[in-house]
Protein backbone atom coordinates (compact mmCIF):
# COMPACT_ATOMS: atom_id res chain seq x y z
CA UNK A 1 0.00 0.00 0.00
CA UNK A 2 3.05 2.00 0.50
CA UNK A 3 4.24 1.59 -2.32
CA UNK A 4 0.85 2.37 -4.62
CA UNK A 5 0.70 5.82 -2.34
CA UNK A 6 4.23 6.72 -2.89
CA UNK A 7 3.79 6.08 -6.81
CA UNK A 8 0.54 7.77 -6.95
CA UNK A 9 2.15 10.87 -5.48
CA UNK A 10 5.06 10.45 -7.96
CA UNK A 11 2.80 10.16 -10.80
CA UNK A 12 1.11 13.51 -9.83
CA UNK A 13 -1.60 12.33 -7.87
CA UNK A 14 -2.90 14.06 -4.79
CA UNK A 15 -3.10 11.53 -2.12
CA UNK A 16 -4.09 11.95 1.60
CA UNK A 17 -2.10 11.61 4.77
CA UNK A 18 -3.35 8.58 6.79
CA UNK A 19 -4.64 5.79 4.70
CA UNK A 20 -4.39 2.57 6.39
CA UNK A 21 -6.40 -0.02 3.61
CA UNK A 22 -6.82 -0.19 0.48
CA UNK A 23 -9.99 -2.19 -1.19
CA UNK A 24 -9.50 -4.09 -4.70
CA UNK A 25 -11.91 -4.99 -6.84
CA UNK A 26 -12.61 -7.11 -10.03
CA UNK A 27 -15.41 -6.46 -11.60
CA UNK A 28 -16.79 -5.65 -8.33
CA UNK A 29 -17.32 -9.91 -7.95
CA UNK A 30 -14.54 -10.46 -5.72
CA UNK A 31 -14.16 -9.88 -1.96
CA UNK A 32 -11.44 -9.02 0.16
CA UNK A 33 -11.35 -9.20 4.20
CA UNK A 34 -7.81 -9.17 5.41
CA UNK A 35 -7.51 -9.49 9.28
CA UNK A 36 -3.73 -8.77 10.54
CA UNK A 37 -3.60 -11.67 13.05
CA UNK A 38 -4.96 -14.72 10.38
CA UNK A 39 -4.88 -15.82 6.87
CA UNK A 40 -6.48 -12.83 4.82
CA UNK A 41 -7.23 -15.15 2.22
CA UNK A 42 -10.82 -17.41 2.73
CA UNK A 43 -12.25 -19.44 -0.62
CA UNK A 44 -16.57 -18.31 -0.34
CA UNK A 45 -18.75 -21.08 -1.19
CA UNK A 46 -22.05 -19.01 -1.47
CA UNK A 47 -23.71 -21.58 -3.77
CA UNK A 48 -26.08 -23.40 -0.61
CA UNK A 49 -26.67 -19.59 0.59
CA UNK A 50 -28.09 -18.95 -3.30
CA UNK A 51 -30.57 -22.07 -2.97
CA UNK A 52 -31.59 -21.40 0.38
CA UNK A 53 -32.85 -17.81 -0.54
CA UNK A 54 -34.43 -19.31 -4.12
CA UNK A 55 -36.73 -21.69 -1.87
CA UNK A 56 -37.31 -18.89 0.70
CA UNK A 57 -37.86 -15.56 -0.94
CA UNK A 58 -41.12 -14.76 -3.21
CA UNK A 59 -40.01 -14.66 -7.02
CA UNK A 60 -37.19 -17.26 -6.33
CA UNK A 61 -34.08 -16.81 -8.15
CA UNK A 62 -35.46 -13.47 -9.25
CA UNK A 63 -36.29 -11.93 -6.04
CA UNK A 64 -33.90 -9.35 -6.21
CA UNK A 65 -34.10 -8.41 -10.02
CA UNK A 66 -36.50 -5.53 -10.06
CA UNK A 67 -34.75 -3.78 -7.55
CA UNK A 68 -31.13 -4.22 -8.68
CA UNK A 69 -31.30 -6.21 -11.68
CA UNK A 70 -30.03 -9.21 -11.19
CA UNK A 71 -31.39 -12.43 -10.36
CA UNK A 72 -29.68 -13.84 -6.63
CA UNK A 73 -26.11 -15.12 -7.71
CA UNK A 74 -23.09 -16.11 -6.07
CA UNK A 75 -21.96 -12.61 -7.34
CA UNK A 76 -23.43 -10.83 -4.80
CA UNK A 77 -21.64 -9.32 -2.08
CA UNK A 78 -23.72 -9.48 0.47
CA UNK A 79 -23.69 -13.35 0.47
CA UNK A 80 -19.88 -13.34 0.05
CA UNK A 81 -20.06 -11.51 3.46
CA UNK A 82 -23.30 -13.92 5.10
CA UNK A 83 -20.30 -16.82 4.54
CA UNK A 84 -17.43 -15.53 5.50
CA UNK A 85 -19.32 -14.22 8.74
CA UNK A 86 -20.84 -17.51 9.45
CA UNK A 87 -17.24 -19.23 8.77
CA UNK A 88 -14.64 -17.02 9.29
CA UNK A 89 -14.45 -16.21 13.50
CA UNK A 90 -12.25 -13.22 12.88
CA UNK A 91 -15.13 -11.71 10.88
CA UNK A 92 -17.80 -12.62 12.69
CA UNK A 93 -15.87 -11.09 15.73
Amino acid sequence: MANALENATDDGLNVSVGWRAIGITNQRETTVMYICEENPRAFCCTSSICRRLEDKMVGGRTHFVETCGLPISTYFIALKLLWLMKNVGAIKA
